[in-house]
């Protein structure tokens, strides 16, 4: 059996069904209040992950960001000191762009963003439109989840964590071991 440090499962047939009301119900399956607008994720620029499988972006709040990753140790030293030359943001700034240089932290950017989910320090926005001061300009904000639910799941390939709107549309998964 090989552990793995949460790799990126997004490629594979589970990202295109939906979480099942059986799994959404399962023992072990949490529900996980986000920050969303009410912690101010939208108020100040923030960096966001664009899902474009699933029609979706994480905005995630500068400081949980680095907080995360310098608890990290020195395995992100450069793309934290990077991130640092960029704050205070000016604008949302996509997390891609740290990771066009550095493909340890590409590799991370799922197991980031699945431990921010876990802490509620997070916002999903599904099909987003905003302006260029953050504001909605379409009607799809009233879909954005305020709850997610987190399902564990293991299967003879490995075992992981699914990120689940409350009505079954998955936003995220991540395998946590991968068994050879």
């Amino acid at each position: 059996m090989a552990v793995v440090s949460s790799v990126a499962f997004s490629n594979s047939a589970s990202a295109w069904e939906p979480c099942t009301a059986r799994q959404l119900r399962a023992r072990g399956t949490e529900t996980i209040a986000l920050d969303g607008l009410k912690g101010g994720v939208r108020e100040h620029p923030a960096y966001y992950l664009r899902d474009a499988q699933r029609h979706l972006v994480f905005f995630l709040k500068p400081e949980h960001v680095v907080t995360l990753l310098e608890a990290g140790g020195n395995d992100y030293a450069d793309s934290l000191e990077r991130m640092r030359r960029d704050l205070p943001l000016k604008e949302d700034t996509d997390l891609f762009k740290y990771g066009v240089r550095d493909i340890r932290f590409y590799n991370l950017l799922d197991d980031l963003v699945a431990k921010l989910l876990d802490a509620g320090h997070a916002m999903v926005d599904f099909f987003p439109l905003h302006d260029s001061e953050g504001q909605a300009i379409n009607s799809n904000d009233r879909f954005d989840p305020v709850t997610l639910k987190r399902v564990y799941w293991n299967t003879r390939a490995g075992e992981g964590r699914t990120y689940c709107s409350e009505k079954g549309y998955e936003v995220l998964s991540v395998v946590d071991v991968i068994n050879d």
